[in-house]
């Protein structure tokens, strides 16, 4: 049997090749998946007639510990409404307010590399969030502050699988520019480029289309994260665009899955060739072998020949007879043992350098 050294870069090239396609063939499956559910996923208004949309919808569960009706994955689209105070924004000239505040420091740089090229790199060195409670309310009515409207709280908004926030300020700050300091920045592979603040929000009354887990309580109708781990979206667009966008990405992993799966086909295919010619190698060298092998005994059941003629005698060792036809060339001028040694080695006929596919016995008068 051929060693499995020698298909070591095969081998790697195909578990590395399996193990990206199997990464892509799930993260398809998993597209899918979500756009199944959100095409499936129903769509209810934000209304005094919500809570009764959700008791009768078909996929409603109900608890008798709380009394609460849960729609296990439903879409929602509305207003964003602020449930109290609000927070403003820290760093826009204007006074911009919403629910949700996240600002960030970047500071970007050059760094030398190891093979001494100037690369730009970014990081961050400082996040903060704030927030206050929040809930949805019917786009149609605005975000007027009366507590009697239909509203939808919404629950642990961290926890979004996507949240889409608008850009209220984003300004870069030079660092330093002097002469000494590029000095320093050479020397230390390091060049302070300068620091990027970004600051994003989700400012009052932005429409957002909202898919989760829909719970009526005796308090109120809330939007939580699924309890089955399904995504939880709060995005700007609207569910078809959302949809779009996921088709979009399955098409993309549909095709480098495709591309992945057809190189390790090709790739397992002609490994298997290669196994296939070593394995057809070794069985025409054991049949070689065996040819020799059984030259040899039936030369020891011979008389030995004390006289050969300097034509009979083998071109290898000059002494022993000729004994062996070597195919496909059909030159007899080896005996058995030296035979097996060009047979052995790899070695080509010693006439005319042709190669050795097979011997048979030769019987010279």
């Amino acid at each position: 049997m051929p060693e499995i050294s020698d298909f070591i870069p095969e081998l790697v090239c195909l578990g590395i090749d399996a193990a990206i396609s199997a990464g892509l063939y799930t993260a398809y499956r998993s597209t899918c998946t979500i756009i199944e559910d959100l095409s499936t996923a129903p769509e209810l208004s934000i209304n005094s007639a919500l809570k009764d949309q959700i008791i009768t919808s078909p996929i409603a569960q109900c608890s008798l510990k709380d009394g609460s009706v849960r729609v296990p994955y439903a879409i929602v689209r509305g207003s964003v409404a602020p449930l109290g105070k609000t927070v403003t924004s820290a760093y826009s000239p204007e006074i911009v307010t919403g629910v949700i505040q996240n600002v960030k420091f970047t500071e970007h740089k050059k760094n030398l590399n190891n093979v001494g090229m100037w690369v730009d790199a970014k990081k961050t060195i400082h996040e903060y969030t704030n927030d206050a409670p929040f809930s949805l309310v019917d786009n149609l009515q605005g975000v007027s502050k009366s507590l009697s409207r239909p509203k939808v709280e919404v629950v642990d908004w961290s926890d979004a699988t996507r949240i889409d926030l608008d850009t209220v300020f984003d300004k870069f700050e030079h660092g330093p520019n002097s002469f000494s300091s590029h000095i320093a920045g050479w020397v230390a592979g390091d060049m302070h480029k300068g620091i990027q603040i970004t600051e994003k929000m989700l400012l009052t009354g932005t429409n957002l289309t909202a898919v989760g887990e829909l719970v009526s309580t005796p308090l109120g109708v809330k939007l939580l994260p699924p309890s089955d781990d399904r995504p939880y979206f709060l995005v700007r667009g609207s569910l078809s665009s959302l949809i779009k966008e996921y088709e979009s990405g399955r098409t993309f992993l549909k095709v480098c899955f495709g591309c992945f799966a057809g190189f390790g086909i090709v790739l397992a295919a002609m490994t298997i060739y290669k196994y296939y010619k070593k394995r057809k190698v070794e069985l025409l060298n054991k049949a070689n072998e065996d040819t020799l092998n059984n030259i040899r005994t039936e030369r020891s059941t011979r008389e030995p020949r004390g006289d050969i003629p300097e034509s009979l005698q083998c071109v290898v060792c000059l002494g022993a007879e000729r004994e062996v036809i070597l195919l496909n060339c059909g030159h007899v001028c080896v005996c058995a043992d030296c035979g097996a040694q060009l047979v052995t080695n790899n070695h080509s006929c010693p006439v005319c350098r042709a190669d050795i596919l097979s011997v048979l016995p030769a019987y010279v008068s």
